[in-house]
């Protein structure tokens, strides 16, 4: 008698989601009940085993020889290497398949998978955002761990966004989530699916992520202080200063980094509170320098604003103006009038002070050390006057002047002083002189007149 030829198992199936369909030999499944199929000698018995184990038997097809058997109730956790005879209507028994096709029957969910972190790399703040956080960037690479060689798929809430493959030795994974929304949360999670299909839970709690990529509103540079004597408070824009450590004060997005600039150089930056205030303050060089400051504010997503505008220009000068000179002094109090030469005399007490000094300065003028009042040199020569009055008659004025720049330099005083002495007071009145009295003498005796008229006879 002729023995069937070994008969075949072709495929085992698996029909419990989420991976369905043929299970390759070696493989895993979820499914407790499979579907195996193959062919034999047509019309022959076909028995199925496990290992040396009759699980069951089925008829091939009278012509073709197909065959089909479903096994249910198979064991979590257990491998079965299925192998088949066929026995001939006359009892002929086949060797068996060969080789086995062996499958593992595995149940058990995965442990839920983590999220470690998800990171931004679009400038300006780049690195791990923290869950809850915000970010400009539309594309996030996350990543995380699972069971080794599980398929993690990444969801929003509810939302499927793809899926990776964690590590088959440490179980690490990654995956980009590209082509996010601006003004959208992601509530990022993930569950992992093992060879099997078994699906883990998710991974908990949400990593949620904002992401914003509207750039604040320009923030504003309110004002520049100066607390440096002589001219201390708000400089005007364009303004100038002696200043070298200057408070800038403004307002900008709410809790925003607000950098300072010079120009496009960065000076340094500082943080809004809650109501958007923000001020810093600017530690800038001696000599004679204009600074055209100007602000951003980044926002906790990295989203920069425009600069403020316009410039607020500020000119610090620390280098003090040339001492002045008082060049004339002038009387117009009659009978004496015109210039007066340092250490002369005046009738008038209200003198006409001429000098120089640097363009547009204020020029202080001073009797001593007594500040009796100030004027301004003319914007394009330096000119200056300035008109003393109620001065004291018998007083000895020293007169000298000093020049304060716009950014509050203050000169030497001029030199020499120029005194002048105011005497009001006319001369006393003398008498005439008086000659001495002297006695008056006797009247002389009278010359005899002899008239010669008539001839004396004699």
């Amino acid at each position: 008698a002729i023995a069937p030829t070994a008969p075949t198992i072709t495929s085992i199936t698996d029909d419990a989601a989420p991976i369905t369909g043929t299970i390759a030999p070696g493989g895993s499944t979820n499914d407790t009940s499979l579907l195996l199929t193959g062919s034999a000698e047509a019309a022959s018995t076909v028995s199925i085993y496990n290992g040396s184990r009759l699980l069951g038997t089925t008829p091939a097809d009278n012509t073709s020889g197909a065959w089909s058997y479903t096994l249910s109730d198979l064991s979590n956790g257990s491998t079965y290497a299925f192998n088949a005879t066929a026995t001939d209507a006359v009892g002929n028994i086949s060797p068996a398949s060969s080789p086995e096709y062996s499958v593992t029957v595995d149940t058990t969910a995965p442990t839920a998978p983590t999220i470690t972190s998800i990171t931004d790399d679009a400038a300006p703040i780049t690195g791990t955002i923290a869950p809850g956080g915000s970010t400009n960037d539309t594309s996030l690479d996350l990543t995380g761990s699972a069971e080794t060689a599980s398929t993690v798929s990444i969801y929003n809430g509810s939302t499927l966004l793809g899926t990776t493959t964690a590590d088959t030795t440490t179980g690490a994974w990654s995956y980009s989530a590209t082509g996010l929304a601006n003004g959208s949360t992601y509530a990022f999670n993930a569950t992992a699916t093992d060879a099997p299909g078994n699906i883990s839970p998710a991974s908990s709690p949400n990593y949620s992520v904002t992401v914003d990529t509207a750039a604040p509103a320009a923030p504003s540079i309110t004002s520049i202080t100066d607390d440096a004597a002589p001219s201390t408070g708000t400089i005007a824009p364009g303004g100038f200063t002696n200043d070298t450590s200057l408070l800038l004060t403004g307002t900008a997005e709410a809790a925003s980094t607000v950098s300072i600039y010079n120009g496009s150089e960065l000076l340094g930056t500082t943080t809004a509170d809650n109501t958007g205030a923000w001020s810093y303050t600017a530690n800038l060089s001696n000599g004679t320098t204009t600074y055209a400051f100007n602000a951003t504010a980044t926002d906790a997503p990295g989203n920069i604003s425009p600069a403020s505008s316009p410039n607020y220009s500020v000119t610090v000068d620390t280098t003090a103006p040339a001492a002045p000179t008082i060049t004339s002094i002038s009387d117009d109090a009659e009978p004496i009038t015109g210039t007066i030469t340092p250490g002369g005399f005046t009738n008038d007490t209200s003198l006409l002070l001429t000098g120089s000094a640097e363009a547009a300065s204020s020029v202080s003028i001073y009797n001593g050390s007594t500040l009796l009042g100030t004027t301004t040199a003319d914007n394009t020569t330096g000119a200056w006057s300035y008109s003393t009055t109620g001065l004291l008659g018998g007083s000895t004025y020293v007169f000298k002047a000093k020049a304060t720049d716009a950014a509050g330099n203050i000169s030497p005083a001029s030199s020499p002083n120029y005194s002048v002495t105011v005497d009001t007071t006319a001369p006393a009145t003398q008498p005439s002189p008086r000659l001495p009295m002297t006695p008056n003498p006797s009247p002389a005796p009278s010359p005899m007149v002899v008239s010669q008229t008539t001839p004396l006879s004699i």
